[in-house]
Formats: structure tokens, sequence, C-alpha cells
């Protein structure tokens, strides 16, 4: 997808879903209009015209201008370098004593 002089320019470049364009698969490049539908894979996207004077100024900074002002912490606690593991289980279940054929049966 290319933007440039107030046209966006699609191209479909071989992919497996193929590109969408108002229910239309573009094979090479197309041109999108205002208020088309592209849909790729399982994005879609539409396409709408915003003029420069439509988009408002940023605030004005007031105070600080960094959002987070403490040094960084860790979120989580490192891990040990030793880990403990489960003992296994001394005794068997009895579910590893089923006979073979019982594996045959089928389910219905």
């Amino acid at each position: 997808m290319r933007a440039s002089d107030g046209k966006v320019m699609i191209e479909d470049r071989g992919s497996r879903n193929g590109t969408i364009l108002e229910g239309a698969a573009v094979n090479g490049e197309a041109l999108a209009a205002d208020g088309s539908y592209i849909a790729a894979g399982t994005s879609t996207f539409g396409v709408i015209h915003v003029a420069p004077t439509d988009i408002s100024p940023p605030p004005d900074k007031i105070g600080a201008t960094s959002p987070f002002q403490r040094r960084f912490r860790d979120a989580l606690e490192p891990l040990p370098r030793t880990l403990k593991h489960p003992t296994p289980p001394q005794e068997k279940s009895d579910a590893s004593r089923r006979p073979l054929v019982a594996s045959f049966i089928p389910i219905l």
C-alpha cells in the first residue's frame, strides 16, 4: 500500500490469501478511492481521506514532557539459579494397568 499525491495505490505481490479491493481480487496494482475497503489476509482496512486542516494540533507541553519520571524497575522477580523439581510419584496409578486390548476397542 502506497500513498502519494492524495492517492492510495495497493498491490498484491503474490500472497497466498490475495488482496481484495471492494470485493474484487487485485492483480498487480489498483487505485483505492476514498471510502474503499481493502481486505488482506484476516485484516480489513478502510481508505479515508483526511485533510491536513482536519487534524488538530498537538497540545501545548505543560510541565514535564516525559510521561514516566521514575527509573525503570523490573516487573518480575529474577528466577532462582537452581530450580527445585518435584519428586516423581512412588506408586503407579491404575490407569497404566489397562490391558492392551482396551486401546483397540472403538468408541461409539
